[in-house]
């Protein structure tokens, strides 16, 4: 069901089963008819998120975004937000840290 929780696919493994499920909400937030994929197996031969470049891990390209809040801001005024967007390996966590790890 589209009502459910996400996992991010670090969550997954080879051989685990997953069905995709869409549901259209309009402005009005009346929500139309959900949709399912078929069920697939993740392949025990090819991971869903492999390196660039085969058998390296860390080498990876990865972007980051600096944006100032603004006074206005409700909840967190006058701060720096940090978007950091980076690919993971299967079963693998990037590590983020504001502080030297």
């Amino acid at each position: 069901s589209s009502k459910m929780i996400t996992l991010d696919s670090v969550y997954f493994q080879a051989g685990s089963r997953v069905r995709c499920a869409a549901r259209a909400v309009n402005s009005n937030g009346e929500e139309g008819l959900e949709l399912s994929s078929p069920i697939v197996t993740i392949s025990q031969e090819e991971g869903m998120c492999q390196p660039r470049k085969l058998g390296t891990v860390g080498a990876e390209p990865f972007s980051a975004k600096l944006r100032y809040t603004g006074a206005d801001d409700p909840k967190h005024p006058n701060l720096i937000k940090v978007t950091i967007t980076m690919p993971h390996i299967d079963g693998m966590l990037p590590v983020r840290s504001t502080r030297p790890l």
